[in-house]
């Protein structure tokens, strides 16, 4: 199954199975709350968001009074984002079917402020890939703009401890390799790269990092959202702990690592 067919399969269960979810809105809050500081010192912005899914962030990022351009590869994803866009009566997103790899080739130099990637993009691209989005998020980007994504945890902590007890240790220590396979859902799998922090900096060379922070820290993978729901004591306190800890050195031990670049001038 090619990489656009698995995330259209996925789209008409995606905001069941992780947007609506308890996981998915407590770390995605966990994100909106680091990027709100960013909201309210700027006025309007043109924001390019990359694999937006269906458009839950783009609509966020709108309501701050920004006008959004949001791709995603997956033509269904992108459907399923206009059908949402239709409900809010929102003139300032616009959704578009196109690859993190051929932005540069469908928008015009220096035309934004800000370009996002929620949820390990990122993490789907090669490292050579990798190398050649610092140019076209170089050649996109204003002269003060500012990158922001958010990649997988190289050493989430969850996951270790909940793969070890199952005697699962490959699973357990799975980031820790370069490439993986990441079972979106049964049958449908999606070829990975874990970068390190260290990796995406000296990948981004146009860019300097000025922000680092956790995102699930505490809060779990999705794939436990079934163990919390049992267990709604311990998920408050979770939630409380999540919002409570965000230190640059627990970065690496979340389940997803919140990064913050300004553009070099």
């Amino acid at each position: 199954m090619t990489e656009t067919a698995s995330f259209d399969s996925l789209a008409p269960g995606y905001d069941q199975a992780f947007t609506n979810t308890l996981t998915g809105r407590e770390q995605r809050a966990k994100v909106h709350r680091y990027l709100e500081k960013v909201m309210m010192s700027k006025e309007q912005m043109h924001i390019l968001e990359l694999n937006c899914g269906t458009g839950t962030d783009a609509i966020w990022l709108s309501s701050w009074g920004n006008k959004v351009w949001a791709t995603d590869l997956s033509e269904e994803m992108i459907r399923m984002a206009d059908r949402k866009l239709s409900y809010e009566n929102n003139q300032e997103v616009v959704f578009r079917v196109l690859s993190m790899n051929e932005i540069d080739q469908h928008f015009a130099p220096y035309s934004f402020d800000l370009i996002f990637s929620n949820f390990a993009g990122f993490n789907c691209l090669t490292p050579d890939e990798l190398k050649l989005m610092n140019e076209r998020v170089h050649l996109l980007l204003k002269p003060h703009g500012c990158l922001c994504t958010i990649i997988f945890g190289k050493s989430c902590l969850w996951e270790i401890l909940y793969y070890l007890a199952k005697l699962k240790f490959g699973k357990a220590f799975r980031r820790w390799r370069r490439f993986a396979d990441a079972e979106l859902a049964a049958g449908i799998n999606q070829k990975l790269t874990y970068f390190s922090v260290s990796e995406i900096i000296q990948s981004f060379t146009h860019f300097r990092l000025v922000e680092k922070r956790p995102v699930g820290l505490f809060v779990p993978p999705s794939y436990l959202e079934g163990f919390v729901q049992k267990r709604p004591g311990l998920w408050r306190r979770l939630v409380q702990w999540e919002k409570k800890h965000s230190s640059p050195t627990l970065a690496g031990l979340s389940d997803h690592t919140y990064l913050f670049f300004n553009k070099r001038t």
